[in-house]
C-alpha cells in the first residue's frame, strides 16, 4: 500500500493496475509507470453458496483462470481491463440453498430472493474479455424455456425474476462504450433468460426498473461476439443495443 494515499487510490476513479514494485520507491509521484504494471492472476478459484458476487475485483488487469462458481447470486464483477478464461458457472446446482451464515438462511432467501446471474458487463470505460466459459442453470426460467430443467425457477432452489446469464449496466452517459466487451467459446446449458439491460426502465408485469431515463450506454451498447457462441449465430457477430428510443438505428 502506498504511503502517498492522496494519489494512490483504488476503485473505479480510476481503476488501477497492479504495480510490480512499490510505487513511491520508484520516485514517480507515487504512480506506477507502465513499465512496472502487471496482472493479478487468480487460478483454479472455486466459490459456492453466496448471495452476492463470487469474485469481485475493483482494480484493473485481473486474470481469472480456471474459475468455478456454484449457487451464487452473480459469478463475477470486475472493473478496468479484465480477463476471464476457462470457467464453469453453475448459478443453481439444484440443491436447496442453505447459506452458511446465521442471518441469511434458506427461509430468508426464499422470502427476500437470491439472484442467479452469470456475468455483469460494466459500462464506463471498461474492457472485458470472457472466453471458454460454460453457464449452467443461469437466468430466470420463462415460458420459452425447455421445461423445468432450464434456468432457475422459484422456491429455495430458485432465483430472482430479474436474473439472467448476462447483465449489461446502462447507467452511464459518459465513456461511450465502443467494443468494451468481447467473448468466445461461450456455452449455455439449461439456461433461462440470457440478456438483460440492468438499471434501465422496465415495465413488464410485476417486474419494474428503477426509473432511470435512457442513457448513452444503453443506446450505444456494443459487444464483439468473436465466434458467435454468445449469440448462438455461430459466426463473428456484433451484439448491439435495441432499446426502443434508439428507433431504427
Amino acid at each position: 500500500m502506498c504511503a502517498c494515499t492522496h494519489t494512490c487510490t483504488s476503485g473505479q476513479d480510476p481503476a488501477r493496475s497492479t504495480c510490480l514494485s512499490e510505487p513511491c520507491a520508484l520516485r514517480a509521484s507515487c504512480n506506477c509507470p507502465p513499465s512496472h504494471q502487471g496482472w493479478t492472476r487468480f487460478t483454479n478459484t472455486k466459490v459456492f453458496l453466496g448471495r452476492g458476487v463470487g469474485i469481485s475485483h475493483w482494480g484493473s488487469t485481473p486474470e481469472i483462470i480456471g474459475y468455478e462458481a456454484h449457487d451464487v447470486g452473480l459469478s463475477a464483477s470486475i472493473l478496468g481491463l479484465g480477463y476471464i478464461h476457462d470457467a464453469l458457472v453453475r448459478c443453481r446446482t439444484g440443491a436447496h440453498l442453505q447459506l452458511p451464515c446465521d442471518d441469511c438462511d434458506a427461509e430468508q432467501v426464499l422470502a427476500w430472493g437470491m439472484a442467479g446471474s452469470g456475468f455483469e458487463w460494466y459500462d464506463t470505460g471498461q474492457s472485458h474479455i470472457v472466453s471458454r466459459v460454460t453457464f449452467r442453470n443461469c437466468g430466470v426460467r420463462s415460458g420459452d424455456d425447455d421445461g423445468e430443467m432450464s434456468g432457475c425457477g422459484d422456491g429455495d432452489k430458485g432465483c430472482l425474476p430479474l436474473s439472467s446469464v448476462w447483465l449489461l449496466l446502462t447507467h452511464s452517459d459518459e465513456h461511450v462504450p465502443e467494443f468494451m466487451q468481447a467473448t468466445s467459446g461461450i456455452s449455455y446449458e439449461s439456461c433461462g433468460l440470457r440478456y438483460r439491460f440492468k438499471d434501465y426502465i422496465v415495465d413488464r408485469g410485476d417486474v419494474h426498473g428503477n426509473g432511470l431515463n435512457s442513457t448513452v450506454s444503453a443506446r450505444l451498447q456494443s459487444w464483439y461476439d468473436a465466434d458467435g457462441s454468445a449469440s448462438g449465430l455461430g459466426v463473428p457477430t456484433i451484439i448491439g443495443s435495441a432499446v426502443q428510443d434508439a428507433a431504427e438505428w
